[in-house]
């Protein structure tokens, strides 16, 4: 049974307000702020009122989505579709990887105090914070959370084989390994599957197709 999936992306991907309504494409507006005071982009701030104070020089800066808004366009997409594809123009641009990360440590129990991030800095998060560029080799703590992530995640894979079986997920965890990828051509996509992963991309909309045929 074919699920109705929701394609959502963020106001950097260029795409008007018009377009959104004729390609049915949900747009999270992503927020500027203008000399001190915020603006969402196509919302409440247009593109010409945005050239115009480039042009007299007013002290611009991109941010990224607040949780919130994040997680109300996720609840309205989902009132009438079973999943929500989400296809940022650029996780560095949109934030919305760290919005994922601010989500996440709002839910930690019990509630943390201090959030160790492995990598480059992330804005936005509800608790104070420091990076550590190759964290899992340099911090206990980090490496303890990706030893318990990656575990969860064999956890999570075996439990998959055995929903979907042939597709040897107990063996590759999900990875884009030849068993992997031979199973997707031979088997098709499950609905675990995401569906901005390449091979499963290309498996649902093949090469031929090109973007005048898809809209």
């Amino acid at each position: 049974m074919m699920k109705n999936v929701a394609i959502a992306t963020d106001s950097h991907s260029s795409i008007t307000p018009e377009m959104a309504q004729t390609l049915g494409v949900a747009v999270l507006p992503m927020p500027f702020t203008i000399d001190g005071t915020c603006y969402l982009e196509e919302e409440t701030l247009t593109r010409a009122e945005f050239y115009a104070h480039q042009r007299r020089g007013a002290k611009i800066a991109t941010s990224q989505s607040a949780p919130a808004d994040v997680t109300a366009l996720w609840d309205n997409l989902l009132t009438d579709n079973d999943e929500v594809a989400y296809i940022p123009i650029s996780s560095g641009l949109s934030g919305s990887c760290q919005a994922a990360m601010a989500l996440a440590a709002e839910q930690v129990i019990p509630p943390a105090q201090f959030i160790l991030v492995d990598g480059n800095p992330v804005r936005g998060l509800p608790l104070p914070s420091q990076n550590i560029v190759k964290g899992d080799a340099r911090s206990a703590s980090i490496a303890a959370a990706s030893i318990l992530a990656k575990t969860h995640r064999d956890h999570r894979m075996v439990h998959a084989a055995g929903q979907y079986p042939g597709y040897g997920f107990e063996i590759h965890k999900g990875y884009g390994t030849e068993l992997h990828l031979n199973a997707l051509r031979t088997l098709g996509a499950t609905p675990l599957h995401r569906k901005t992963f390449a091979p499963v991309r290309d498996l649902l909309f093949p090469p031929e197709f090109t973007q005048q045929d898809l809209f």
